[in-house]
């Protein structure tokens, strides 16, 4: 039966060249030596179609095969490794040379990751590891990594009625943590966790953990809504600072605001009494001086907001100043 499918894989040969690792020999070869692999996992996962396992001595790939499905649905549950001898009367090394040690690598096609001896746990079942012309050996392949601890928030995800100071912590000792605030995924490119985060507004985070030679958390989600009440919005009021005319208005009022500094992020917003922002007007950088903008009663989507008292807001990174309008029908 093993003779059986070493002819089936010479015939094929073209069609499961390896298209990550590149044996440097080609054709038929000589002197062949077999690998036999019963099974190859990384992280209890078994490899499958697209992933591949090479043969290496020293640097020099002498074997490789991409898998065509998982080797436990393989003829006889097992998958034959080729290599070539080196052909000594050719300049170029072309194979592997009797009586080096055969080293093993594995490339996961899904998550783009290659896997090599030592972290690769090579096990002789029968045979060993040097290179012995028309010897047979059969062995298994595994690869496991230990996984980044979820991050954790504190204080708990919720809803609060005041400014938090959210803290994102992980008990693996010296792991990174990386949070997105948009929507993405986060990533080693995103912000990175440093110090507690101080939010005003709601915000659902998302956060990930990293870790040189492990894999990475999953990704935690956590949500705060802030909803700020009547005194808290009210009660750093500073007059002039923030004004609108006409007040009470309909249609439209213009928000006049002064900023006495320059700052690096000036945001003005429109709450309802229940705290709950319901327009964001304008944010950015600003420059010390007075500013307006127009304000036409509608809500973040275009939709015409009922009758009311509502708060206008300026913050920045240091102070919030506020002052109440309404609006009629």
């Amino acid at each position: 039966m093993v003779a059986f499918i070493v002819c089936i894989l010479c015939l094929l040969a073209p069609l499961l060249n390896a298209q990550y690792f590149v044996p440097v020999w080609e054709g038929n070869g000589w002197n062949h030596m077999n690998f036999y692999v019963y099974s190859a996992t990384v992280n209890d996962y078994e490899l499958t179609a697209g992933d591949e396992i090479a043969v290496f001595d020293g640097e020099v790939c002498v074997g490789a095969i991409v898998l065509q499905s998982p080797i436990s649905q393989y003829p006889d549950h097992i998958v034959p490794l080729i290599v070539s001898m080196n052909d000594a009367t050719t300049p170029d090394i072309d194979g592997y040379t009797p009586g080096n040690s055969a080293t093993f690598k594995v490339w996961d096609a899904y998550s783009q990751n290659e896997y090599s001896e030592p972290d690769l746990v090579v096990d002789f079942i029968m045979g060993g590891p040097t290179f012995v012309v028309g010897g047979s050996s059969f062995l298994t392949i595994d690869f496991f990594q230990e996984t980044v601890l979820e991050p954790q928030f504190f204080p708990e995800p919720g809803d609060y009625n005041n400014t938090v100071f959210v803290e994102i912590l992980c008990e693996s000792e010296n792991a990174l943590i990386y949070y997105t605030v948009d929507g993405t995924d986060p990533d080693v490119n995103s912000l990175q966790y440093e110090a507690a985060i101080q939010i005003d507004d709601s915000t659902t985070f998302r956060a990930r953990a990293f870790k040189e030679g492990y894999l990475p958390s999953s990704i935690v989600i956590a949500s705060y809504t802030i909803s700020l009440s009547i005194d808290d919005l009210t009660e750093e009021i500073l007059a002039n600072n923030v004004s609108m005319y006409p007040n009470p208005f309909n249609p439209e009022s213009i928000v006049r605001y002064e900023l006495k500094h320059d700052e690096r992020v000036a945001s003005i917003a429109v709450y309802n009494v229940m705290g709950k922002r319901v327009r964001l007007l304008r944010t950015g950088s600003h420059r010390g001086g007075e500013y307006s903008i127009r304000w036409d009663g509608f809500d973040d989507s275009g939709v015409p907001l009922s009758s009311g008292i509502y708060i206008v807001t300026l913050k920045t990174d240091n102070d919030r100043v506020a002052q109440k309008i309404t609006l009629l029908k």
